[in-house]
């Protein structure tokens, strides 16, 4: 009968043991985490500033024409970004400074993927049709021509010019838009699509304007067309 006892109470005493071991422990990996959590609060609240710190002295030298001192900060404060979710607007923003310093160097092929990339982020956030898409679209279009490659700005010419059709049917820039895609097929030597693009311009801009001196243009853009195609027959 003792030792019945005697055994109920060292495994009493075992289970006690193992719970005040627990508890003990318990503390320890919440104050872990706290700290944790501490330490990141304080690295993200240093980037934030470091960020707005050089992103302000990235846009002073940028206006100062600096380009080489704007590139710098620029790459430094895209790395104080690291901290920041994707749609944080500090991560477009930091892409898109450094594109545009990218694109007055003359880096077409550096400013394309950025400009690609704030794209992407706007387009997750406001929508693939916003209007919100028009400025980086242009963006892309741009360097994109500027880098040598004018046929790929065909597929964002043509997101540019259903986003702007939708937004206001009879904005100047649709005309502008259709000369541009007409000029990229031309310059690829597909003549036919070249012309319905010319085409569909000279409607366009007469139904904006009436008759404006691009229409004058646009007509010897398709007789131009029109000699190609007819020696590419030949």
């Amino acid at each position: 009968m003792i030792r019945g006892v005697c055994f109920i109470v060292a495994v009493g005493a075992l289970f006690q043991l193992a719970a005040d071991a627990a508890e003990t422990k318990r503390p320890t990996r919440t104050r872990n985490s706290s700290s944790a959590s501490i330490h990141r609060t304080a690295v993200i609240r240093d980037r934030s500033v470091a960020w707005s710190k050089d992103s302000s002295a990235a846009r002073a030298a940028f206006k100062l024409n600096d380009f080489a001192k704007a590139e710098k900060l620029c790459k430094k404060a895209l790395l104080d970004t690291r901290s920041f979710k994707e749609n944080d607007p500090r991560v477009a923003q930091s892409l898109d400074d450094l594109a545009q310093v990218y694109a007055r160097e003359r880096k077409f092929d550096d400013a394309r993927p950025l400009f690609m990339r704030v794209l992407k982020i706007k387009e997750a956030k406001y929508g693939k049709d916003s209007p919100e898409l028009i400025n980086p679209l242009n963006d892309v279009v741009r360097v994109t021509c500027a880098g040598g490659a004018c046929y790929d700005t065909i597929p964002p010419l043509k997101r540019l010019l259903s986003i702007r059709r939708k937004v206001d049917p009879n904005s100047r820039d649709i005309p502008i838009n259709l000369l541009l895609i007409g000029e990229a097929y031309e310059k690829r030597g597909k003549y036919p699509e070249a012309m319905d693009y010319f085409q569909q311009c000279v409607v366009a801009e007469k139904l904006r304007s009436g008759h404006s001196p691009m229409v004058g243009t646009l007509a010897r853009n398709i007789e131009r067309v029109k000699h190609e195609m007819a020696l590419c027959r030949k």
